[in-house]
């Protein structure tokens, strides 16, 4: 990439591919703590924080803009509408539904693709929250 504008305009678009697959969502993965990023305040706490953007959700995603600059909308956390806005630049991963179509940017010399971290793991959304349920009914 040539400039940080060259850099958002590849993440804009890998969101909007996202967002035409065929479950019309994204997840993207994202420092809370960077420079003009909008979360609700529990969400600040985390070393990284996800977010589920899509067309078709559940529960819609209000005011969705994607722009230049950034992601946003209004989401729903603990019942309540929340305003959030996600700069390209804080954004280190995105994927489709369940790991589908992963995807990690490039922040320092690293061949995009590449994950942060040597052991970075891919989570299977539907086998973690199958997980989650079995050891719940397990007691």
């Amino acid at each position: 990439m040539s400039n940080r504008s060259d850099f958002n305009a590849e993440k804009e678009a890998t969101f909007r591919k996202l967002l035409r697959s065929a479950t019309s969502e994204a997840w993207t993965y994202f420092d809370p703590k960077y420079p003009g990023v909008i979360v609700p305040s529990h969400l600040k706490q985390s070393k990284v924080c996800v977010l589920q953007w899509g067309l078709k959700m559940e529960v819609p995603v209000r005011h969705f803009v994607i722009s230049a600059e950034a992601v946003s909308g209004l989401l729903v956390f603990r019942g309540m509408w929340e305003s959030c806005f996600v700069p390209w630049e804080a954004i280190d991963r995105m994927q489709g539904a369940y790991g589908a179509n992963d995807t990690w940017f490039s922040h320092s010399g690293r061949a995009a693709g590449e994950p942060e971290a040597p052991m970075a793991k891919v989570i299977d959304m539907q086998t973690w929250a199958r997980a989650k349920v079995a050891k719940m009914l397990r007691g």
